[in-house]
């Protein structure tokens, strides 16, 4: 282990309590370090107050921090202006805000959705509800044996008309393949449609710039951004702002209300209705910076490192076979696999009683699953805290487990 991630790992509490971890489980949420820690610590002992209402010297403390947080994630992501960043819950929230309070009200039927084969359920089921209550049509992009999407396919979807939207993942939970957002959400403007990307899995790996994509949104979870859980942020271009129609009411949310009627506070106001979790979207800001500590090239470099030294290792096992691409040039974050004959709970349950942490199961991804003809699988993803030797670690483990099966 080199004398930087060193350097890195001690900045996690969760591996000074306990060394022996070794955590490959951040697709599904990342070790917090402890300035986040800190800042969370801090609000509650010392700016804890409602934001947003009153005018005393506390609740002018906990806003201004929350407001400095909208701007941090605007320059994490490069939007335009400030108001375009909404906070809430995460990207669930995110994605549902945007089918019920934006999309739905412009669809009816016949109309389409298009959604790849890789996306995480959060992308999918709003889509669902979507759809039936309004009579749109969900069209699949379909993926090869590497994960890549049809693009012709996705062409001719664009081509037949109707397509309203397009909600896409900046990258797979699964398989760790980006599709080429760029030139999807060009076509997709091309033919009139909407595009939002889930970027839970792509904003902890790479650099994530809006004005450049030119995508109509774009949702991100805190508790996968080295920050804490209950938080995630939704962007929405600015020119859509004056089509939203806020479908959840309360505090915050309004400019006036009497009796007979109410009117909408300007964005992004109308769409954080009551009081939001401001210790938490303080501290996501926190993370944040801290993330922009480290250059996203550096870690990219070392990800792939350990990519790759996790393919070399598990196709050196001839029970194990890697789900998505067959070079990790491809893949990003996070390796997929399945062992012959045994379960992918009972992998992962037996790694776990030797503190090594993997996720199991169909990752809230079941489409994809059910696509590879794959009830379950065993997954390893990557955190800016972890070294090739967590990767040898896991592998042995894996190795003992495979042994015990077979005697």
């Amino acid at each position: 282990m080199t004398k930087e991630l060193k350097k890195i790992r001690a900045q996690f509490p969760i591996f000074n309590n306990r060394p022996d971890l070794v955590y490959l489980d951040t697709s599904a949420s990342s070790q917090t370090p402890q300035v986040v820690l800190d800042e969370l610590s801090k609000m509650y002992t010392m700016h804890y107050s409602n934001v947003h209402r009153g005018v005393h010297q506390l609740t002018g403390e906990s806003t201004s921090k929350l407001e400095a947080s909208r701007k941090i994630v605007q320059a994490f992501i490069n939007a335009a202006h400030k108001h375009e960043i909404v906070f809430n819950s995460g990207c669930t929230s995110g994605i549902n805000t945007i089918a019920h309070s934006l999309i739905k009200p412009q669809l009816q039927a016949g109309d389409v959705i298009v959604l790849s084969i890789l996306e995480h359920h959060s992308n999918i089921v709003p889509w669902q509800i979507i759809a039936k209550s309004t009579g749109a049509t969900i069209k699949w992009i379909d993926c090869d044996e590497d994960g890549t999407l049809d693009q012709a396919q996705y062409q001719q979807y664009l081509q037949q008309g109707n397509v309203k939207v397009v909600a896409i993942t900046g990258q797979s939970n699964v398989l760790g393949v980006r599709p080429p957002l760029q030139k999807m959400v060009d076509q997709a403007h091309e033919h009139g449609a909407f595009v939002l990307v889930d970027a839970a899995q792509l904003a902890p790996h790479a650099v994530v710039d809006v004005r450049t994509l030119q995508c109509d949104a774009l949702v991100a979870s805190g508790h996968k951004l080295y920050g804490p859980t209950g938080v995630g942020f939704l962007y929405v271009a600015q020119k859509h702002h004056k089509n939203i129609k806020p479908i959840v009411g309360g505090g915050n949310m309004i400019g006036e209300v009497e009796k007979d009627h109410y009117t909408l506070a300007d964005m992004p106001a109308c769409l954080e209705p009551g009081t939001p979790p401001f210790t938490e979207i303080v501290a996501l800001g926190t993370a944040l910076h801290w993330m922009q500590e480290h250059q996203f090239s550096d870690w990219e470099q070392y990800e792939k490192k350990l990519v790759e030294h996790a393919y070399a290792q598990l196709n050196q096992i001839d029970e194990v076979q890697i789900m998505g691409p067959k070079t990790p040039a491809k893949n990003h974050g996070s390796v997929s696999f399945t062992i012959k004959d045994i379960h992918a709970h009972d992998v992962t349950d037996l790694l776990g009683q030797q503190n090594i942490c993997l996720r199991a199961g169909h990752h809230c991804a079941q489409p994809l699953h059910d696509c590879f003809s794959i009830t379950a699988s065993s997954r390893m993803s990557f955190g800016i805290y972890n070294s090739l030797e967590d990767v040898d670690k896991c592998v042995e483990g894996m190795k003992e487990i495979i042994k015990g099966f077979r005697d």
